[in-house]
């Protein structure tokens, strides 16, 4: 598989549900490295450059934003503020924040993994979940649950099929701003423009919460 430098000839765009992980794991290189070279960055941080480009479009809700949260404060990260702020706000500005999301009645491994799997089955447009724990989700017979290399790989071939179709972007974002005035979607970047302290309530609203859940237990 060829993902290196993937963005240089990409007009694709896919919208993705990202799991934790897959933050996790591409914030941690970008805070430990000082000068990288996209040849040699693993599928996570090279999804995190396509977010960037708006390749990819993030999908989430308010669950999956407080689980970020969450879990990219953990001490035993060692992440900087600076580098989880940067991280949130790229994944916010860019993605889109879904609405009515159904419930799920399928049994998890992990409870924490369920929004993921609902804003998945939810969206509006259809969306890929790229996890690095395909087995902590339900085999789906569609292939919407992928690993970060496959992901990549997914997004290369679709390429090929879009790249001389100078319509498709038009196409891409007269869609999703079709979700938006039906209310399935909301702009992540408004809720950034509507609010400039957004992130910070969220990371002080998710502290509280911990400390409650400490207190009482």
């Amino acid at each position: 598989m060829q993902e290196n430098n993937l963005n240089q000839n990409l007009i694709i765009k896919s919208c993705a549900v990202l799991d934790t992980n897959v933050l996790v794991s591409s914030l941690i290189q970008l805070d430990r490295m000082e000068n990288f070279n996209l040849n040699k960055l693993d599928p996570p941080i090279q999804i995190f450059n396509l977010i960037y480009s708006g390749n990819v479009v993030p999908v989430f809700d308010m669950r999956m934003l407080s689980e970020y949260v969450d879990v990219l404060h953990r001490e035993k990260l060692h992440l900087s503020n600076t580098t989880i702020n940067q991280g949130l706000s790229l994944v916010i500005n860019k993605g889109l924040k879904v609405n009515n999301v159904k419930k799920t009645c399928i049994e998890f491994i992990d409870r924490d993994d369920i929004p993921f799997f609902e804003v998945k089955e939810s969206s509006a447009i259809d969306s890929m979940l790229v996890t690095g724990n395909i087995k902590h989700y339900p085999a789906e017979d569609d292939g919407s649950i992928v690993t970060p290399k496959t992901f990549l790989y997914i997004l290369k071939k679709l390429n090929d099929f879009v790249l001389h179709d100078y319509a498709y972007l038009g196409d891409f974002e007269e869609l999703v701003a079709k979700e938006v005035n039906k209310g399935n979607f909301e702009y992540g970047e408004e809720l950034l423009l509507n609010n400039p302290n957004f992130i910070e309530e969220l990371c002080v609203h998710n502290q509280e919460k911990n400390i409650k859940h400490h207190v009482h237990r």
